[in-house]
């Protein structure tokens, strides 16, 4: 958790450009950059100007407890949905060029007009709104590559063990090879993200390398505001000497970005 609070809440340091005009918000989810997002996901507004400095909220606290503040560093968002009900989202960060907030879980689908007011200007932008809009968050917070994940393995003893699917460079995170082969074990990937809670009653969909893999969870993550959660596996023991291959995950028919795992 606290890679995600790090990386993903915080100043995002992938390298985006949105094609912004002046004047403007453009939001996108926070997991992957794609322009649809869902009520009561983690969204990302780019710009410029769009606060005096970087300002992140205070998330000491977890679950329930935690509530976003309105107004961060003078810097206030009001969202009108397709059915013209105002709203206004609690804020995870703002700074010059980004802002980070979660949309209002009462959000209705459709196209839904942003306004930015920092205390000098006001800007506006446009937020297109899904039932659904999954995304997986990636360790290096860029969308790709290994996910931002816990592995949980139960030995034959019953034991519950917590691994992490990845290793960490000086800049770098590189898949860490997951053993799946050992008799009377069980091993899970869990996967945060955001965008998908909302899901129907059709089963949410996972494969590893092209294999189907259970999901036995997918839904809101209670620690913080918009993180969801999706439990995979027990990953199959056909999976042993997969070396790198992609996870894939699909919502509703709706693709969640591609991340990659290593099978030893």
């Amino acid at each position: 958790m606290r890679l995600l609070k790090q990386s993903l809440f915080v100043l995002t340091t992938a390298a985006i450009a949105f094609g912004q005009q002046a004047g403007t918000v453009v939001s996108v989810s926070v997991g992957n950059y794609r322009p649809i997002v869902s009520p009561a996901s983690i969204v990302s507004g780019w710009g410029t100007g769009l606060a005096a400095n970087t300002v992140v909220a205070n998330t000491n606290t977890s679950g329930p407890a935690l509530q976003l503040p309105e107004t961060l560093g003078n810097v206030r968002l009001t969202l009108v949905d397709s059915a013209r009900a105002a709203q206004t989202p609690g804020l995870y960060m703002v700074s010059p060029g980004q802002v980070n907030y979660v949309l209002p879980d009462p959000t209705a689908q459709g196209l839904a007009n942003l306004t930015l007011a920092n205390g000098t200007s006001s800007l506006n932008g446009t937020v297109l709104v899904s039932n659904v809009a999954p995304a997986i968050f990636s360790a290096d917070g860029s969308g790709n590559g290994v996910p931002a994940a816990q592995i949980l393995r139960i030995t034959a003893a019953g034991q519950a063990v917590y691994e992490m699917p990845f290793r960490t460079g000086a800049s770098t995170y590189t898949p860490a090879p997951i053993r799946v082969s050992t008799q009377g074990e069980s091993v899970y990937v869990l996967l945060y993200g955001t965008g998908f809670r909302r899901h129907s009653l059709n089963p949410v969909i996972a494969t590893v390398g092209g294999v189907n893999v259970p999901v036995l969870y997918a839904g809101a993550q209670s620690q913080y505001p918009g993180m969801d959660q999706i439990n995979v596996g027990p990953l199959p023991a056909s999976l042993a000497g997969k070396g790198v291959t992609d996870l894939q995950v699909i919502v509703d028919g709706v693709p969640a970005n591609t991340v990659t795992i290593s099978i030893q």
